[in-house]
């Protein structure tokens, strides 16, 4: 035999999620002040009834009967769907839907005498719950949006890279030009407004990124270990503009706080001492991410 009532935590409600939403939208809905009282629900038994009884207790009919006052039936209405919203978990378009009927009833609300204040002080509580929430989804939409354009950014960087449109620096060069072009655009956005978990695996998987690239460009095994020089080697004739550029982007790091930095641009003069003579592409990957990203974060 079908339940009359429906819970919102029943097996329905809980396969198929959207119906809680739902349900709490036309909750909201339904709550009545004067000026649009005159709505009513199609069906005696709608699965709207079904859940209203599930969630309150109290019959749907018998709760119009006991509040004859439609004032009265608001203020019970707004309690619940207080009750609701504590409750239930709910997406945009509900969150979106919900915030719409609310100004609706405060600008109704606003112009009835009869409403206590304290009903009025829950409805405006109501708005206010509900549009923080309406804010939180929207930065979340935002920061989802963010890491895809940063994920993106990351992408055609490093294809730019591979495809050699940055030859004419030297390998180390190459490394820290990708690095400044995720700096200045999004994905260094991300990064200056991650948690601290999120940042250690942004940047750990970025000094990967670096790595594998400058393995790529020199054929070199992760672990060989070479003299320093040899990363800051120009191999192109077209190298004096380029190298002239990453200088500019770099004149604002300190050589004590970037020491692997600021050594791309030493020339013939002897490398700053926090510098290795000897060094590993996945020693200088963790340097320039830790200098570029790090210290800035």
């Amino acid at each position: 035999m079908m339940e009359d009532n429906i819970k919102l935590n029943s097996d329905v409600c809980q396969i198929l999620s959207a119906v809680p939403e739902k349900f709490v939208v036309d909750f909201a809905n339904n709550i009545t002040v004067a000026q649009d009282h005159e709505r009513i629900q199609r069906t005696q038994k709608s699965f709207f009834q079904r859940l209203y009884s599930g969630a309150t207790g109290q019959n749907w009919q018998r709760q119009h009967e006991v509040n004859s006052s439609i004032i009265k039936i608001a203020e019970s209405q707004l309690i619940m769907l207080t009750d609701l919203n504590n409750s239930v978990a709910l997406g945009f378009k509900a969150i979106s839907k919900v915030t719409n009927r609310l100004n609706d009833l405060s600008t109704n609300v606003a112009d009835i005498a009869d409403f206590a204040v304290n009903t009025r002080t829950t409805l405006e509580q109501l708005n206010s719950q509900f549009s923080e929430r309406f804010f939180q989804l929207e930065q979340r939409l935002a920061r989802v949006e963010l890491e895809a354009s940063a994920a993106q950014q990351v992408s055609y960087v490093f294809n730019q890279w591979a495809a050699g449109h940055f030859q004419h620096l030297p390998v180390a060069g190459r490394a820290y030009a990708a690095l400044e072009e995720l700096n200045w655009g999004d994905y260094g956005r991300l990064i200056r407004t991650a948690e601290h978990h999120q940042l250690d695996r942004m940047l750990d998987g970025l000094s990967n990124r670096l790595m594998i690239q400058m393995r790529e460009d020199t054929e070199l095994c992760k672990n060989t270990r070479v003299d320093y020089r040899s990363w800051l080697r120009p191999e192109s004739l077209l190298t004096q503009d380029y190298q002239y550029a990453i200088e500019y982007l770099a004149e604002d790091y300190q050589n004590t706080s970037a020491p692997f930095i600021n050594s791309l641009f030493v020339g013939s003069q002897e490398l700053p001492m926090a510098v290795p003579r000897i060094c590993t592409a996945e020693r200088l990957s963790d340097a320039l991410v830790d200098e570029v990203f790090r210290e800035a974060s």
